[in-house]
């Protein structure tokens, strides 16, 4: 019998950036015969210098792997690096005796979660499962970088975050938040506490020291802590201890385990104040710029009837809580569908409110509210007042990926509210128009559009307007969450 193997091409001719763009199942070439069937002999490849250009624009670009190769003579020409380990192949790329070879990374592009890589020999690649069209439209957008003389290639670490390996936490960063792993969004029945996802249980910062960050998992039941440890005299450089003697029990590929156990493969990200963050003991600090905060996003209400000192309105519905003047603010607007009170110990945020527009105007909008309580009795300008309402902000951005986890998050907290006999969770709306909104997401042809609104009513409006530093941790806030999608608004006092 005869078998015969044959290679999938997807060709694509921009003949106004006059750029050829091959996908194939074959690696194994360059196509160079091809290209010259579609094109003639007049036709050259990408160089090495310039294919890295399809990295620009990729907001906090974290590498999987790395190769180098030598560009000096020896027994070791090329090398590849992963994991931690790219930590050092990112050293070797300062030396004069390394350069790239290929690379693969995510980050944030126009909003989106992307995967690029990109290599000397002049492939560029992602994973992409979309229609052909939509590969067409990713070239357009590539072959506009690749041919831009504006996009300097020299100093790559300008796309990529360079981590560092510490063995104590910078002094000049503050902790403002402790986050999931993103994988674990992604996959959220590999990973459950009595049958509920882990991503459903919140993960909050309590304390940090010069050598650990202390944090707690939270259930509607217990509260249990974990230090994660800096400690250069181990192999790993670090260590996750148990503060108590009750661990947090999670079910793990069919087995039951500590969930200290599994943050060696899925660590918690701590992030700071400018959108620097660490996994374990590698720390990536933040090179962009930051810009102060747009003030005139800084929205100033009255609190009249409000106990800016009492944040949740519970199930007794406080009418003097700040979530309670919240809602009932969103009522008064008529384009919502759902008003969702999501505030306990799992939330995504204190309140979910959702708009959206079926038919030819296929939209939908979400806006996520974070409220806290104030420190004080009056408002003013206290930078601790806005540390944990944006650490709360910036724990939220990945919902923007994962809609529909986050619909699906709502439906189980409001599925579990009903069967302990309790009120509702929704203000406005029901399961109908969740349904609704469920089948216009995955049908996949909806505009999203994703809003963070802080609301910290112990600051005072005219106060931080005049205070660089707050202004700052806003503008780091604001960035964050821009570039990976998302709108960012603050409500304070006036």
């Amino acid at each position: 019998m005869l078998n015969c193997q044959y290679d999938l091409y997807i060709i694509y001719l921009n003949e106004e950036q006059k750029l050829l763009y091959i996908n194939s199942t074959n690696n194994g070439t360059t196509h160079d015969k091809l290209a010259e069937a579609i094109v003639g002999p007049n036709k050259s490849l990408f160089n090495e210098a310039d294919i890295y250009k399809c990295l620009d624009g990729v907001f906090q670009l974290e590498l999987f792997n790395l190769g180098l190769k030598s560009t000096l003579d020896g027994p070791i020409s090329f090398t590849m690096y992963a994991g931690n380990s790219i930590v050092s192949g990112l050293d070797e790329l300062d030396k004069d005796t390394k350069s790239s070879s290929n690379l693969f990374g995510v980050g944030y592009e126009n909003g989106d979660k992307v995967t690029i890589g990109c290599s000397s020999k002049g492939r560029v690649w992602t994973k992409l499962v979309k229609s052909i069209p939509d590969f067409c439209q990713w070239c357009d957008s590539l072959g506009s970088k690749l041919l831009d003389d504006s996009i300097d290639t020299q100093d790559i670490f300008k796309f990529i975050q360079k981590p560092e390996l510490i063995t104590e936490l910078p002094a000049n960063k503050v902790p403002v938040a402790m986050k999931w792993n993103e994988e674990l969004y992604a996959y959220t029945s590999m990973t459950l506490h009595r049958g509920i996802p882990v991503v459903d249980f919140n993960v909050r910062l309590k304390s940090y020291s010069h050598n650990y960050v202390q944090f707690s998992i939270e259930s509607n039941q217990n509260t249990i802590d974990y230090k994660l440890v800096l400690d250069s005299t181990i192999g790993r450089g670090y260590k996750y201890e148990l503060i108590g003697s009750i661990p947090f029990i999670i079910t793990y590929k069919g087995n039951e385990i500590d969930i200290a156990e599994l943050f060696y493969d899925f660590p918690p990200v701590t992030w700071f104040h400018d959108n620097s963050k660490m996994y374990n003991n590698i720390f990536f600090p933040f090179k962009g710029k930051i810009s102060l905060f747009d003030t005139s996003k800084i929205l100033a209400l009255e609190w009249i009837g409000t106990d800016i000192r009492k944040e949740s309105q519970k199930l007794e519905k406080r009418t003097d809580s700040i979530q309670y003047h919240i809602i009932e603010k969103l009522k008064s607007n008529a384009d919502y569908k759902i008003i969702f009170d999501d505030d306990d110990a799992n939330e995504a945020s204190d309140i979910i409110a959702i708009k959206f527009w079926k038919g030819g105007d296929s939209r939908v909008k979400i806006d996520l509210y974070h409220c806290k309580f104030s420190s004080k009795s009056q408002s003013g300008g206290r930078l601790k007042d806005l540390y944990e309402v944006c650490g709360q902000a910036q724990r939220s951005f990945h919902w923007r990926h994962t809609t529909y986890e986050l619909l699906q998050h709502m439906v189980r907290r409001q599925n579990s509210r009903i069967n302990q006999g309790k009120a509702s969770r929704y203000e406005i709306g029901g399961d109908e128009e969740m349904n609704t909104l469920l089948n216009m997401i995955t049908s996949g042809y909806c505009e999203l559009e994703f809003n963070i609104y802080v609301v910290q009513p112990g600051i005072s409006k005219k106060v931080i307007e005049k205070e660089t530093e707050h202004l700052k941790l806003l503008g780091a806030t604001d960035l964050l969450l821009k570039k990976t999608g998302n709108n960012f608004f603050v409500m304070t006092s006036e």
